[in-house]
């Protein structure tokens, strides 16, 4: 099912034009992919949208909305670097996820205004190097920097960055979407505590 959607969206001609600085004018028939910053562990969440856009305050000056019913429409896929993939679809929660895996979002609509981040369990950013290609359709690349630990949980928080919620091209919003999974094998132990030094007497 993923599979299929993220072939569609890949083997299309993408002509995304006005969607943030990495934009191509319309009809040169040249992808527009901006390069998404990294994301960085305690962030105030302020990382970049899928335009490429520098959003720095603009969530503060967004002005109150009702929340709409409609989930963000994107299929989610982890995909290993041995070729692994497991599909984030399904019923929550979601196990045996490689440890190496990137996550891959693709979509129909051309979602300009997306921010997705991914927490570990004590709820901190995972740094990672994001690529988003916004045109007739949306595909987004989160790759954290490291591999994931194993046998440990993780949440997925998909929503807007100009706003509380993502939008399309035509201006429809969407409600944030948040999952979780679990990445396959065994969790690490925990680091032995630190030794105390004692004092000369």
């Amino acid at each position: 099912m993923i599979l299929a959607a993220s072939a569609m969206l890949i083997g299309s001609t993408v002509r995304a034009a006005e969607v943030g600085p990495g934009a191509v004018p319309p009809g040169s028939g040249t992808p527009a992919e901006p390069t998404m910053p990294a994301s960085e562990p305690g962030e105030d969440d302020s990382t970049a949208d899928a335009t490429g856009a520098d959003p720095q305050g603009s969530r503060a000056e967004a002005t109150p909305q009702s929340k709409p019913e409609r989930p963000i429409p994107v299929q989610i896929l982890a995909r290993g670097w041995d070729g692994e993939e497991v599909s984030l679809n399904g019923e929550e929660p979601i196990g045996d996820v490689p440890p190496t895996a990137q996550l891959v979002l693709s979509s129909e609509e051309a979602l300009v205004d997306l921010r997705i981040r991914l927490r570990d369990e004590a709820g901190s950013l995972v740094p990672s190097n994001d690529r988003a290609t916004v045109g007739q359709g949306t595909l987004y690349e989160l790759r954290p920097r490291d591999p994931l630990l194993p046998g440990t949980t993780y949440r997925l928080l998909i929503d807007g960055q100009r706003s509380p919620f993502a939008k399309d091209a035509a201006g429809q919003s969407y409600a944030p979407r948040t999952l979780t999974f679990r990445t396959a094998g065994e969790k690490p132990p925990p680091p032995p505590p630190a030794k105390k030094r004692r004092g000369r007497r």
